[in-house]
């Protein structure tokens, strides 16, 4: 998933773009992201607005990584779950059977992050 910001100006309602890299149908799409996105849209009116874009619209496997590629865009946010070996430090919270839900592991990861455990990867 990459999120992009697009222009923001004081007391504007900031619009997030939200690519998802699945197709549209995919149950991570239809029965998570959308619906949260939703959510946040009905909560933030006026705040804060996401778009979501499924599928290789705006993000692909290829472009979401700064590589040095000039396919890569330098303002994309990196995903390193797809660069397997790259980050192994951050692999940490997607190794099976290690926590019981995503919630845990984001906590975890959180809990890294700010020990300072991961900054060689940062």
């Amino acid at each position: 998933m990459v999120a992009l910001i697009r222009g923001v100006a004081p007391a504007q309602e900031v619009t997030l773009t939200l690519a998802t890299l699945d197709p549209p149908p995919t149950p991570l799409n239809t029965q998570e992201l959308h619906p949260w996105a939703d959510r946040v849209n009905a909560q933030g009116k006026g705040v804060v607005q996401i778009v979501v874009r499924d599928g290789s619209e705006i993000a692909n496997q290829q472009n979401i990584y700064e590589s040095g590629d000039e396919r890569c865009r330098p303002d994309r946010p990196r995903h390193q779950s797809f660069i397997g070996g790259k980050f192994p430090l951050t692999e940490v919270v997607a190794l099976p059977f290690v926590v019981e839900n995503g919630e845990s592991a984001s906590v975890a990861f959180w809990r890294l992050y700010k020990s300072g455990a991961l900054d060689s990867e940062i």
